[in-house]
């Protein structure tokens, strides 16, 4: 026996086998031809003991939303929405033509990730803020106001973010740069350049004895072996945290590690002192690693990220109870040791892996003047007097 209820709800039908009644969604025509509506079983779910007007009150529900979604199919489709980075000139379009621009992907994708990559969010949305202008109208004063809303201090503690700020700009430059040459009608200057920046403070931090000391025995209760190791690692052959986190057994040849740097391509090979390569042979006999093992790795022996290794050794800097102590400050300190045992720029070169254009970069970044420098200095010009003097 076949009941229609079609006045009630379209395309709900009851059909009674014996004493049961089954419900059906039974759509027909342009409904299932066009819109692709199809057949459905309904109030499946009611309960044994559900009365034939509690099913069908069940079926009801189930029917007018199979009937809601046709009506929305049916309706005329809405104009596409174009996501912003596809519209030439918009911020987030020239990121995303930028990525993929061969020398945006031949750089180390550690500096893009950190350099650049980590500022584009922001950028995307002090785009969106302002209606995502085309790049071509940005000004200078217009990108003086946003870094000045970057670096204004804080209301509760009066911090001013400045190296964000300079991070932020730095990559706006990037991205408006390329823009030149993806975009017709760029102005001919930079508007990211010529900007009123709050004066850089230079960070001059060198680790002493005892600070390392410190951290290399915390590190040690922790179990972080590897953690120690990269202190003496990053101290004496002053290489970057992502070359060291990337180091394999294989660049260690007993005498010298060989290293390609990530973010110049240098290739180097730097021979480690006495007490380095004791270590380094104490950790091949523990661990027997192959040869593309990780030197650095966790508790767990799993090779470190870039981000786990940041954290495991800030914890444990923080619980050696030190503050403000970075791991890049250890290449800064490498420089300095090596310029107060009275290596050459070259020589410092040769170890660091900056190039030897750099060389008054490094004096000028690196190395303080300080009295330990001054007093090796006087030392040795004083036996340069002693032995002009004794050649008279």
């Amino acid at each position: 026996m076949r009941i229609s209820i079609e006045e009630r709800v379209p395309y709900l039908e009851v059909r009674r086998r014996g004493r049961k009644a089954y419900f059906y969604y039974l759509p027909k025509g342009s409904a299932v031809t066009v819109f692709g509506m199809t057949k459905a079983t309904l109030a499946t779910k009611a309960p044994e003991t559900a009365t034939f007007r509690e099913r069908l009150e069940m079926a009801v529900v189930e029917a007018k939303a199979l009937n809601a979604e046709l009506a929305r199919r049916r309706r005329p489709a809405a104009a596409p929405i174009v996501p912003t980075y596809k519209i030439e000139g918009t911020l987030p379009w020239l990121i995303a033509e930028t990525q993929k621009h061969p020398n945006y992907l031949q750089n180390a994708v550690s500096t893009n990730k950190r350099t650049y990559e980590a500022w584009f969010p922001l950028l995307k949305e002090w785009s969106a803020i302002n209606g995502h202008p085309d790049v071509r109208s940005l000004t200078t004063p217009v990108i003086q106001n946003f870094y000045e809303e970057i670096v204004a201090p804080d209301p509760d503690t009066g911090h001013r973010t400045l190296a964000k700020g300079r991070n932020v700009i730095a990559t706006l430059k990037m991205l408006l740069r390329y823009g030149k040459a993806k975009l017709t009608g760029m102005p001919d200057t930079n508007a990211a350049e010529g900007l009123i920046l709050a004066r850089k403070t230079k960070r001059s931090t060198v680790w002493t004895v005892d600070q390392m000391a410190l951290v290399k025995r915390k590190a040690r209760e922790l179990g972080r072996i590897s953690i120690a190791l990269a202190v003496d690692l990053g101290h004496d052959i002053g290489q970057r945290r992502a070359d060291l986190v990337d180091l394999r057994i294989r660049q260690w040849n007993g005498r010298s590690f060989e290293l390609r740097q990530k973010k110049t391509g240098e290739l180097i090979e730097v021979p480690a002192i006495e007490s380095l390569r004791l270590q380094m042979e104490e950790l091949i006999q523990g661990r027997n690693p192959g040869p593309d093992d990780h030197v650095l790795v966790d508790e767990n022996g799993k090779p470190y990220t870039g981000d786990t290794f940041y954290d495991a050794f800030k914890d444990t800097v923080d619980k050696a109870g030190l503050t403000d102590l970075w791991f890049h400050d250890l290449r800064r300190t490498c420089v300095v040791r090596l310029a107060r045992a009275g290596l050459t720029i070259p020589q410092i070169c040769a170890i660091t892996g900056h190039t030897l254009k750099s060389a008054t970069t490094i004096v000028e970044t690196y190395l303080p003047r300080d009295a330990t420098v001054a007093a090796e200095g006087i030392k040795k010009l004083e036996e340069y007097e002693s032995k002009i003097a004794s050649e008279r």
